[in-house]
């Protein structure tokens, strides 16, 4: 777990220094600026898609993964109930989810300082990252304990969060041409 997280570290770094060379070698008369106000986008951007395939993996197989290692039944002979066992499954997987970010502070730091938004606006952001990683995470919990093989449910929560970044964007995108009209104004 913390090799994924150093690696991520370095992809974030990657991604963070890479732009900020492109932008500097492509020229403009305030490189800098012009990149330092377009990190927060680049950075979230970024977080948000790895996010968006390591979370909800997390948790696919965390239901049928205990079934499949006969390790279910241990924890649920515990006095917790089945919600206590789902929401304390579904909490672990996105406050490790939520390492990403913590990972990634030193750039939010740096994005948040250099970008022209209201901190307030900011810190948003980033409660919204997170909270769209609590519901990748359930998406993936929700597959585990509906599909009996662990690999089913990993699949299936990978074409599913596969189908809500592509798919739906698409599907918008299609029906544009039946929901507009024109309307002629009349003064």
């Amino acid at each position: 777990w913390r090799l994924l997280l150093g690696a991520f570290f370095l992809v974030v770094s990657a991604v963070v220094f890479g732009s900020l060379w492109f932008a500097l070698t492509t020229g403009g008369r305030t490189p800098y600026q012009d990149w330092s106000e377009n990190l927060y986008l680049i950075l979230f951007g970024f977080v948000g898609f790895l996010g968006l395939v390591i979370a909800p993996t997390m948790t696919a197989t965390s239901i049928n993964g205990d079934r499949k290692d006969a390790t279910l039944a241990v924890v649920q002979a515990t006095p917790a109930s089945g919600a206590q066992l789902a929401t304390g499954k579904l909490l672990g997987a996105w406050i490790a989810s939520c390492m990403l970010l913590l990972v990634s502070s030193p750039y939010i730091v740096w994005s948040i300082v250099a970008a022209n938004y209201p901190l307030w606006s900011s810190l948003l952001g980033v409660v919204v990252i997170a909270l769209l990683f609590l519901a990748y995470c359930g998406v993936g919990l929700g597959f585990s304990a509906l599909l009996a093989r662990p690999i089913g449910s990993a699949a299936v929560t990978q074409l599913t969060m596969l189908f809500l970044l592509i798919g739906l964007p698409i599907i918008a995108v299609m029906l544009v041409p039946a929901t507009e009209s024109e309307v002629d104004a009349q003064r």
